[in-house]
């Protein structure tokens, strides 16, 4: 054998021995167990234990996500509680309003009216009973004064006083008719239209606090429903 020939086999001999049996000419890879990879086979071995993996990572993903949405349903539910106790001050605010304005319609109608109107009849009664009372009075001087001789003079003042006084008194009665009629005629029906709108302002303002409590309630209760439903849906995905 040629030296440069033995040089030769001794440099490809260790990539020979390093060379699996199976591959070897007529031989049985099976027999032994070792059955050759190609290169597909190689990536899905490697994608199949990335699988293996994926589990483990989606759990403790699926950890974080519950306990965030849990922590989101403790305040949603305190929301929805604040959003209850609101609802039913407004409502009762509303509500007390209401009553109260009713109250005073009732109590003007009932009361203050009525016993307006009778005191302005007892002024104009009493002013009519002075204004006879002066009349009577001026017929009774003249009869007096008219057959007594006493001076001119003093007749004169006498009578010319009492004449004022009827006159006054007829005046005050004139006023007191008046003042009887616009009672009766304007601050009376403007009173009663003012309570009743004020009644009628109440009842919209209590309807509009019940319609917004049902609203943020039902909205509040929407929100703790959805909650619940996607933690009860994660903790299933979890047990599954």
């Amino acid at each position: 054998m040629r030296p440069t020939r033995l040089l030769l086999l001794l440099a490809i001999a260790p990539w020979a021995l390093a060379v699996p049996s199976c591959q070897a000419p007529h031989h049985d890879c099976t027999a032994t167990g070792h059955t050759p990879r190609s290169g597909d086979e190689f990536d899905a071995a490697e994608a199949h234990t990335d699988q293996d993996d994926g589990p483990e990572e989606w759990s403790e993903q699926d950890g974080d996500d519950a306990e965030d949405l849990r922590r989101e349903l403790d305040r949603a539910r305190r929301r929805l509680e604040i959003v209850r106790l609101d609802a039913q001050s407004s409502v009762a605010d509303a509500e007390f309003a209401l009553e109260a304005a009713r109250a005073d319609l009732r109590d003007w109608e009932g009361f203050t009216a009525p016993e307006e109107l009778d005191e302005a009849r007892r002024e104009l009664q009493a002013l009519h009973d002075a204004l006879q009372d002066a009349a009577d009075e001026l017929a009774q001087l003249r009869l007096m004064y008219e057959g007594d001789d006493l001076a001119e003079a003093t007749a004169s003042l006498v009578l010319d006083r009492a004449r004022r006084d009827v006159e006054r008194r007829r005046e005050e009665v004139a006023a007191a008719e008046r003042t009887l009629a616009h009672l009766e005629r304007v601050e009376h029906p403007r009173r009663r239209a003012e309570l009743e709108h004020a009644v009628r302002l109440a009842e919209l303002a209590a309807a509009a606090a019940r319609e917004q409590a049902e609203l943020d309630l039902a909205e509040a209760e929407e929100e703790v429903a959805s909650l619940e439903e996607e933690l009860a849906d994660l903790e299933v995905e979890g047990d599954d």
